[in-house]
Formats: C-alpha cells, sequence, structure tokens
C-alpha cells in the first residue's frame, strides 16, 4: 500500500501501489461494472422467460379446466336425456299394460 511502508517499494520500483480503503482502479470498477450489467440481463431474461412459462401454465390450466367442465356438462345432460328417456319408456310401459288391462278383462 502506497500509504504505508509500501510507498518506497512503489517509487522504486515503478510499480502501481494502492491506498486503503480506496476505491478500485477504473479497469477494475468498469470490469464490475460490466459484470453487474451482465448479470441484470442474464436475470432479466430468466425472469422473462419464467413469465413466459407461467402465461403458458396458465393458457394450458385454463384450457384444461374448459375442457373439463364442457365435459361435465355434457355427461350431466346425458344423465338426463338418459333418465328422461328411461322415465318416459316406464310411463309407456305403465300406459300399454294399463290399455292391455282394460282390453283383455
Amino acid at each position: 500500500d502506497e500509504d504505508g511502508v509500501g510507498g518506497g517499494v512503489v517509487d522504486f520500483c515503478d510499480i502501481q501501489g494502492f491506498v486503503n480503503g480506496s476505491t478500485p482502479f477504473q479497469e477494475e470498477r468498469r470490469e464490475k461494472d460490466s459484470f453487474q450489467q451482465h448479470k441484470r440481463q442474464i436475470e432479466q431474461r430468466w425472469q422473462r422467460e419464467i413469465d413466459e412459462l407461467t402465461r403458458q401454465y396458465r393458457r394450458k390450466a385454463e384450457e384444461i379446466s374448459a375442457r373439463y367442465k364442457r365435459e361435465t356438462e355434457s355427461l350431466l345432460r346425458a344423465d338426463q336425456y338418459t333418465e328422461e328417456r328411461l322415465k318416459n319408456q316406464i310411463k309407456d310401459c305403465q300406459r300399454e299394460i294399463q290399455e292391455w288391462q282394460r282390453n283383455n278383462k
């Protein structure tokens, strides 16, 4: 360090020293800034990909939910139709039996 005993070494050896508690050299600061910028870009890209996957997941979940709802409603209508049809067939059979009984007394 230049502010202590190393000051003489820096002077005599023609090297670049440092001062305790000082900021880094401009090159190091640029590298650090560049690293931070690159890190932010990567984080933003990952966030965009995560957001896109989330949107795709929600879309797929909505599609599945809508299909399930349609199929369920369709089954309910089919059940109602089948139940109505059976009731009508039973009534028709009962009418036929009553007519037969009246005609065969």
